[in-house]
């Protein structure tokens, strides 16, 4: 017999090993730890008022600044901030940041459907404060360097011995002193802005909209994983009978072969 008629004439053993290994699957997908994802989102947009026309890449750019500050060290320190036994750098581990062009999706996961869901809308709440925190350096910013350009603009009418009213009192030295002072205030807040525009606009925070998602894997598939199991043993059982049998058949040649040849001596 092949091993397709062995395989056959045993149907009934196929069917119980995969009945078996279904129930084995079913079992074994409630043995996994259970995994949760808790998710939040933040809407952002450009104010192309304030930026007039940009192309793609540039957009695309200065909306994707901020996933530096939802992932930075000021975030998940504030988050900390409220909650006992919290380290930033173990919270850092378990999150994910996702951008679909304007939306934010803010992911933890966790063992805990009620801590994911937790920790999602407490970094949801720390990263839209830190954000807006950084664009408010960003404004100042931008104020300073308008400044600095009507100073700039002093000091060329100063040098030319006819400075306009605004910048009347302050001698050439005073201006050049001040210069360098605003000079350095707007890189420190730049450097503070953490490069986030000011003409980013962030939507409302939403704590409500928390998207839980249980990742364990569905009893389903345990179950057809382990029915193919079954299935694949019988298979295997049949391919291995006919090779056993092959095996011991070749013996009893052998055996006979000799057994043969010891009777042809002794004659």
């Amino acid at each position: 017999m092949n091993t397709l008629d062995i395989f056959l004439k045993h149907w009934r053993r196929s069917v119980l090993l995969m009945i078996a290994g279904g129930i084995l699957g079913y079992g074994a997908s409630f043995l996994r730890p259970p995994s949760y994802q808790a998710t939040a989102y933040l809407t952002t947009a450009i104010d192309y008022s304030r930026t007039g026309s940009l192309e793609e890449l540039e957009a695309d750019r200065m909306l994707g600044i901020a996933e530096d500050i939802l992932n930075s060290d000021g975030v998940f320190r504030q988050l900390c901030q409220e909650r006992v036994s919290c380290d930033p750098g173990e919270i850092r581990q378990s999150v994910q940041v996702e951008r679909t062009i304007g939306l934010w999706a803010l992911s933890v996961f966790s063992d805990d459907a009620a801590e994911a869901v937790t920790l999602a809308r407490g970094w949801l709440e720390a990263a839209r404060a830190v954000l807006l925190e950084r664009q408010t350096h960003a404004l100042q910013a931008e104020t300073l360097s308008l400044q600095l350009e009507g100073m700039a603009v002093c000091v060329q009418n100063a040098v030319n011995g006819n400075p306009p009213a605004v910048c009347s009192g302050k001698d050439l030295d005073t201006l050049l002193a001040d210069i360098q002072a605003v000079s350095a205030r707007i890189q420190q807040e730049q450097l503070l802005s953490g490069g986030i525009s000011s003409a980013v606009v962030f939507g409302p925070l939403n704590l409500d909209h928390i998207q839980l998602r249980n990742l364990r894997t569905a009893p389903g598939l345990f179950t057809l994983l382990g029915a193919l199991a079954g299935l694949f043993l019988s298979a295997l059982l049949a391919i291995l009978r006919p090779a056993k049998a092959e095996k011991i058949s070749g013996t009893l040649q052998t055996a006979a072969a000799e057994f043969s040849d010891d009777g042809k001596d002794g004659a």
